[in-house]
């Protein structure tokens, strides 16, 4: 695995006027995902050769700040001017058939038509090398800004160094990386992985058991590690023998053959950790195949249509839902900031958690971010 020099944080920089500059730090995380990082004033000018006030509004959008008294109608065209005509690239690890990608996706494609910056999809199909050649083809080509979803945290790490060397802005989705991006959008992966192991330890309690198994992804992935830290300190705590932790590589078959040999030698388990709703559906039918339906928890992460129906079917017992379609909102948003205040590509460091919520047989209909689908 690559692993990253530490690059230490700068504060970024907003442009006030053409001689002066003053410096301003990004208050929080969400601040970078809300609408403004800090808008400036630029002042008015006395000068007789000095523009209208419309021509001085649109000066000022295309040097990167909203100013601070604006017009509400008018702040429209100042937004627009900052993002019309970028170019905007979607990496994810695959879009084929995906509800997650495929909804963070949509709600991308949706926020950027409005803008009229040109959004584009790119689907290595779960091809790290394929992903790397279309990163670097596009930073190559100048594209103003990519969204990464990486499938290791360390193996984009030069795409995300070289794209920021070029001028291009990065925001990370879902799956953290190594490499800080400008904005890095997704859920507290270690919070959900505590909450679910609370879930599972009650449960293995009522169950009499206290031997449970972990299919993680890829092991080396920002899910598999965030999850693991979130969950093993809860396992532990309330006493519970981890007796298999095997990788299922986010594919169902490959979660239903491990999940059938764990079974095989530990016919006593009283729960299966995954950090996926998909590969969860592959250790879900391990579990009835073995006739252990009801007695083997199945949990996980995310709550797709897919993951709503395997509750519903009993299959799998519980998982952490986290807001997808805020996702890709959340980091439309980003970008949007970011060509507006314009810090400079590599010059901000922000990372945003969207929310999540256990949910399970009793509660799955009635929470507005579960069940979603690619639609």
């Amino acid at each position: 695995m690559n692993t990253p020099s530490a690059t230490p944080a700068r504060t970024p920089v907003l442009p006030l006027d053409a001689c002066r500059r003053q410096p301003r730090r990004l208050v929080s995380a969400l601040v970078a995902i809300a609408l403004l990082l800090g808008a400036c004033s630029t002042g008015s000018s006395s000068s007789p050769d000095s523009a209208s006030g419309d021509d001085d509004a649109a000066a000022t959008a295309r040097a990167g700040v909203i100013p601070a008294t604006i017009d509400p109608v008018g702040v429209r065209d100042l937004v627009r001017d900052t993002i019309a005509g970028k170019r905007i690239a979607f990496i994810p690890i695959s879009n084929s058939g995906f509800h997650l990608s495929g909804q963070m996706g949509i709600e991308m494609q949706r926020v950027f038509d409005m803008l009229g910056a040109e959004f584009e999809i790119h689907d290595p199909n779960f091809d790290n090398d394929r992903m790397v050649q279309i990163i670097d083809g596009l930073i190559n080509e100048g594209v103003d800004a990519l969204v990464l979803h990486n499938p290791d945290v360390g193996v984009l790490t030069e795409q995300i160094r070289a794209a920021h060397e070029q001028g291009i802005y990065v925001v990370v989705v879902n799956m953290i990386s190594n490499e800080a991006a400008d904005v890095f959008v997704g859920a507290d992966v270690v919070s959900m992985g505590g909450d679910i192991g609370e879930r599972a330890a009650a449960d293995c309690a009522d169950a009499g058991s206290n031997k449970v198994a972990v299919i993680d992804g890829w092991g080396t992935d920002g899910f598999s590690i965030g999850a693991n830290a979130g969950w093993d300190p809860v396992l532990e705590e309330h006493g519970l023998d981890v007796v298999a932790r095997q990788q299922g590589q986010y594919d169902p078959g490959a979660a239903f053959d491990v999940a059938t040999a764990i079974l095989q030698q530990h016919p006593d388990l009283c729960a299966f950790l995954t950090n996926w709703d998909v590969m969860s559906l592959g250790v879900g039918q391990a579990v009835d195949a073995a006739g252990l339906t009801g007695t083997v928890g199945v949990y996980a992460f995310d709550a797709s249509k897919d993951g709503c129906d395997s509750i519903a079917s009993g299959t799998l017992t519980a998982t952490a839902a986290y807001h997808v379609a805020g996702m890709g909102v959340a980091a439309a948003t980003a970008l949007q900031t970011l060509f507006e205040t314009d810090p400079g590509a590599g010059t901000t460091r922000a990372v945003a958690y969207i929310p999540h919520i256990v949910i399970d047989d009793d509660n799955y209909q009635s929470v507005s971010m579960a069940c979603y689908a690619s639609q």
